[in-house]
């Protein structure tokens, strides 16, 4: 089963639906969002000159960023979250030969390999996202809920015209759609330990939809 930031129920209760919508429609709307939330809360580095000697049996390097993000959505931090490199010739990226990560200490900058690189290499480098700040991942479901539902919406409902209204999809039809971007970055600010900004928000809004 592949792991996701939310589940279809939690963004079915968002939209104010029971039963609605599909499960498939819905996680087709969740693996964009998350996506779109990486690119929201982390940044990504390529080529990172790991420091650390290269001399045969060290097998512990250090990233240039400290808090490297989970990429592939598991709500955790591991050896899957970040790729490294050795090096054969600086100048010819074709050299670049694929390492075996054993663990890494994400807070700490820290990346042990499953072998120590061997001392040929003139450098070892790493690919990964990383955080601005520490964060904590028990904001990401709801965060990400709310922007699936907001695409959702926004690709599904919005054009259609505001008079054409049933039951709980009076809550879509109407212009409220935007108040679940609006809380996507409420979300956003609290997983990065940012104070809102009204206006901010508005900016956002209108320029999504």
């Amino acid at each position: 089963m592949v792991e996701m930031y939310t589940s279809p129920d939690i963004v079915r209760r968002k939209l104010g639906f029971t039963t609605e919508v599909e499960d498939d429609v819905l996680n087709h709307y969740i693996e964009g969002a998350q996506r779109e939330m990486l690119t929201d809360i982390a940044m990504h580095i390529e080529d990172d000159v790991l420091s650390g000697n290269i001399n045969g049996s060290n097998t512990t390097f250090s990233t240039g960023k400290t808090f490297i993000a989970d990429q592939n959505f598991n709500l955790r931090v591991d050896a899957d979250d970040i790729k490294i490199y050795g090096w054969g010739n600086l100048d010819d990226p074709s050299t670049k030969t694929s390492l075996s990560v054993s663990t890494i200490y994400p807070e700490y900058s820290k990346v042990v390999l499953s072998s120590a690189p061997v001392s040929t290499y003139k450098q070892i480098t790493a690919d990964y996202y990383y955080y601005p700040c520490k964060v904590y991942f028990d904001q990401f479901s709801d965060a990400c809920a709310y922007l699936a539902a907001y695409n959702y919406a926004l690709a599904e409902y919005a054009l259609l015209p505001k008079s054409w209204m049933h039951g709980a999809y009076r809550f879509i039809f109407g212009r409220e759609y935007r108040y679940l971007y609006n809380q996507y970055i409420n979300k956003i600010s609290k997983i990065l330990g940012r104070i809102s900004e009204r206006g901010e928000h508005d900016a956002a809004v209108l320029l999504r939809g």
